[in-house]
């Protein structure tokens, strides 16, 4: 018998925030905007060397799960990551470890 999971939607947001996080790309560009908070998405898609297009898309998937936040610049949009979106995401997966569930 398998423990049941708690019926948590921060853990299930949690769990689709895992799907999304597994594209190598979105990683590569939240870690650049780690490093570099407010950046463009011009000045993510040179740093990267991918097209701009792509970067857009990419942004607007992270965008939908909240894990960014963005600053309009002008003509330009700027984006950073929402910290405190990824820290109770962070704190759902250990509840989630707690139960030693089997996914």
């Amino acid at each position: 018998h398998m423990p049941e999971l708690p019926k948590d939607q921060a853990l299930t947001d949690s769990l689709s925030l895992l799907s999304t996080l597994m594209h190598s790309k979105r990683l590569d560009i939240l870690l650049l905007l780690h490093q570099q908070p407010n950046t463009s998405v011009g000045k993510i898609s040179t740093l990267l060397d991918v097209q701009q297009s792509f970067v857009s898309q990419q942004l607007h998937t992270l965008r939908l799960h909240q894990l960014l936040k963005t600053k309009r610049r002008g003509r330009h949009i700027h984006y950073r990551i929402n910290y405190d979106r990824l820290y109770r995401i962070s704190g759902a997966l250990v509840r989630l470890s707690v139960h030693d569930v089997v996914l």
